[in-house]
């Protein structure tokens, strides 16, 4: 699914198991400290061989501090949920940081799929799931690194009637941030010109017809 390196030391992640089924695949980090010519498997803290999920993104700030997210179904609550990760040896063990603020209070699942930082400037994207049903976009800002994280309430002129959205991809370059994902089938953009403080829904249709 997804992997950083950063001189020496390689992290890679996802999940083990089935794709198309949350509830029979266990989420996976392995790291390497020589480039990726021998891998080795992580420890994840408070993951139990009951609980399932899946880590899709992982990011390094440096050789030895990481952050992975994604999503965990904890055997004694049943419900998909964020999980947030942080390593301080370079890979070789993690453990969740539930130090997220503002999260809606409608909320009652929800899983990360992107994760970028620069200096202690950090951002992640995703989704989460209300009890209507609805599938909105969820966006996460560290400002210390990842050690603590606040929900982003607020997508300007975001339209009120996408509620099947997923937040899939993350790219930065200084200020200027944007966010892919799709709304049903259809793609979707958000930027940020501000690194990752305020959103505002790209409007023009910036892709290519394929059909």
């Amino acid at each position: 699914y997804t992997s950083y390196c950063l001189e020496d030391k390689c992290v890679a992640a996802g999940e083990v198991g089935s794709h198309y089924d949350d509830y029979h695949r266990l989420p996976l980090i392995i790291f390497s400290i020589d480039k990726g010519k021998t891998w080795d498997k992580s420890t994840i803290k408070d993951i139990n061989s009951d609980d399932r999920g899946v880590v899709n993104a992982v990011n390094c700030l440096t050789v030895d501090k990481c952050m992975a997210a994604g999503s965990v179904i904890l055997a004694d609550k049943k419900k998909k949920q964020l999980i947030m990760l942080t390593s301080r040896d370079g890979g070789r063990y993690w453990q969740p940081n539930y130090n997220i603020t503002n999260l809606p209070s409608s909320m009652i699942a929800s899983t990360v799929n992107a994760i970028i930082c620069h200096n202690k400037s950090c951002l992640a994207s995703g989704n989460y799931e209300t009890s209507d049903n609805s599938r909105l976009p969820m966006i996460l800002k560290s400002n210390n690194g990842g050690d603590n994280w606040q929900f982003i309430s607020s997508i300007k002129n975001f339209p009120d009637d996408y509620h099947n959205t997923s937040l899939n991809r993350l790219s930065c370059n200084n200020n200027d941030c944007v966010i892919s994902g799709i709304n049903n089938a259809s793609l979707l953009t958000i930027v940020s010109h501000d690194k990752g403080t305020s959103w505002s829904y790209l409007q023009e249709n910036i892709f290519p017809q394929f059909m």
